[in-house]
């Protein structure tokens, strides 16, 4: 699944690969997931917090 609607993501997604200038910058797996550690990927911080 491709999507921007982030609540979508957090809700039905196992992982979610944050793609930023067409490239995988991370993953976070889907049950521990957050808006914040999502964001903080797209935003390009490396470290995210668990």
């Amino acid at each position: 699944m491709v999507s921007s609607d982030l609540p979508e993501l957090l809700e039905l997604s196992d992982v979610i690969h944050v793609v930023k200038d067409g490239s995988i910058v991370g993953s976070v797996p889907g049950e521990t997931a957050t808006e914040r550690a999502v964001m903080l990927l797209a935003a390009g911080d490396e470290e995210v917090p668990a």
